[in-house]
C-alpha cells in the first residue's frame, strides 16, 4: 500500500512524537487511527493486536531528519507499507 507524507502532514507534525509526527499522520489518513512510527518501526494498533512493520530506509531517514532538524529539513515523500497481506 502506497502511503503519501504530504506538505501538510508535515506542517501538522510534531517533532519526536511518534503518534503524531508526518508520517503518523499520513497512516492516519489512509486508514491506520492508531499508527506510531518511530526509526525502529512503524506499529499498527487494531481491535485485537498491534502489529510491527520494519520501517523502508526512506521512513527512517525521514524521522532521523525531522525529529533532529525539523520542518524545514523534509520534503514530501511516498512509500510502500509492506501490511503483510
Amino acid at each position: 500500500m502506497k502511503i503519501t507524507v504530504t506538505e501538510q502532514h508535515i506542517k501538522d507534525g510534531h517533532l519526536a512524537t511518534c503518534r503524531t509526527c508526518p508520517i503518523a499522520l499520513a497512516l492516519n489518513d489512509a486508514g491506520f487511527p492508531a499508527a506510531q512510527v518511530s526509526q525502529d518501526g512503524i506499529y499498527l494498533t487494531g481491535h485485537e493486536a498491534a502489529v510491527r512493520i520494519e520501517p523502508p530506509a526512506s521512513v527512517r531517514a525521514f524521522v532521523k531528519t525531522f525529529d533532529h532538524l525539523g520542518v524545514m529539513a523534509v520534503c514530501p515523500f511516498e512509500f510502500e507499507l509492506d501490511c503483510g497481506s
